[in-house]
């Protein structure tokens, strides 16, 4: 199955974890990701 985000949003994604000051991305992407798109 394809991915569902376009690469652009995957580099956002990126860019906003090397920005965010969380050490690992599992973390950055469950405290804030996983919360900002199930909204």
């Amino acid at each position: 199955m394809p991915s569902c985000l376009l690469v652009s949003e995957v580099m956002t994604i990126v860019i906003a974890f090397h920005q965010s000051g969380y050490r690992d991305f599992k973390t950055y992407y469950i405290h804030f990701i996983f919360c900002y798109l199930t909204n």
